[in-house]
């Protein structure tokens, strides 16, 4: 007698050869039955997504789920589902879309399947194009987390999601800007993920990364300090950089108090970046001046590890800067770390990493005093 997961993985196989189908031969089907084509093909795509969706949300054997996976990867799915929402009307195309998505990020061959087939169908570019400059705004979001993925997963893919897009920062500006929380949030990542490729990215861009630092919705703030490092660390922005500097600095000094840990480790990151700015001789604002005294106090005092391993990190990188390693001693920053050193918990995963920058960090600043 067979089991209901083995029933259950039928069914989904079936009901994606219906899909298939449905790609290759419904429309022409449908025009030669009279049918009403756009009502009909949105009453099947929908059901079978929602199908199809159904192994991927349940808790389902692990072999069932990866033979469905499997044949999903046989059949080109992805490759399917894009040329599906390509001729859904507009507002039509979110199921399909998050099914997509779902599955790009799951696993590489899926996403290289994505690659594929935008690749080779100027149509599928072309509605990628639309749709993430007008479309609804979850569409946009799915679009936007997408193309995140697809530039960390390789640097190749830069360049067809620019052939999507074309102007980034007036792309980027635009939905930074947006009254939606999440897409603002998906645009500074998808930022901060061009930035560590080394694109250019506008001063604009910058301002408005800076501006999203004071973002009242959490995810925004993370993302904005994640993108903002990135920037700096990168010299990704173009042009005069001097206000965003220091309306970024402003900002990433607040953000080290953040509720959420998450968000203090990307600021406390970013800070030393904008801190080595000083390392390049430029003129800075005068708030840089205080990092090294806030990094120190994060260092020494806050209650997540990872906080204060970044901020550690961070006054490691500053420490070769002569002016700023002046700072450190007036803080009595060798006291301060030393205490830290001994404090440290060794029952948390990060202490030895903690210790082993403090110590390095220690044999610097004893080496400028020599």
């Amino acid at each position: 007698m067979r089991d209901q997961d083995e029933d259950f993985g039928d069914t989904v196989v079936r009901c994606h050869g219906l899909q298939s189908l449905t790609c290759d031969h419904f429309l022409g089907s449908c025009q030669v039955s009279g049918l009403d084509v756009p009502q009909t093909l949105l009453n099947v795509v929908s059901l079978v997504c929602q199908l199809l969706c159904v192994p991927l949300s349940l808790d389902i054997s692990t072999e069932i789920l990866n033979e469905v996976l499997r044949t999903l990867k046989e059949e080109q799915v992805v490759a399917s589902l894009l040329q599906v929402c390509s001729v859904l009307p507009k507002g039509q195309v979110e199921t399909p879309l998050c099914l997509l998505s779902r599955l790009v990020l799951m696993e590489e061959e899926f996403l290289s399947q994505f690659s594929s087939k935008a690749s080779s169908s100027e149509d599928v570019v072309s509605w990628l194009r639309r749709t993430v400059w007008s479309g609804p705004d979850c569409v946009i979001i799915e679009l936007l987390t997408l193309f995140s993925h697809l530039i960390r997963a390789s640097p190749i893919n830069c360049a067809l999601v620019q052939k999507i897009v074309g102007d980034w920062d007036k792309m980027l500006c635009q939905h930074l800007q947006t009254l939606d929380a999440e897409m603002r949030s998906v645009a500074c990542s998808l930022a901060g993920n061009l930035s560590r490729l080394g694109e250019s990215l506008s001063t604009s861009v910058a301002e408005n990364l800076a501006y999203c630092l004071s973002d009242p919705d959490n995810r925004v703030r993370r993302s904005a300090a994640f993108a903002v490092g990135n920037c700096v660390f990168h010299r990704s922005c173009t042009g005069d950089g001097s206000f965003w500097v220091s309306a970024a600095a402003s900002r990433l000094l607040m953000l080290l108090r953040d509720p959420q840990a998450k968000t203090r480790v990307h600021a406390a990151m970013a800070l030393g970046n904008l801190g080595s700015l000083s390392a390049d001789g430029g003129d800075l604002p005068s708030l840089l001046m205080k990092v090294p005294q806030s990094l120190l106090h994060a260092a020494c005092t806050d209650q997540e590890d990872a906080v204060r391993l970044a901020s550690v990190i961070s006054l490691r990188s500053l420490s070769g800067i002569s002016h700023i390693c002046q700072q450190l001693w007036a803080l009595n920053a060798s006291e301060k770390l030393a205490a830290l050193l001994t404090n440290n918990k060794r029952s948390s995963p990060r202490a030895p990493s903690i210790s082993h920058h403090c110590q390095r960090l220690l044999q610097q600043l004893a080496l400028d005093s020599a």
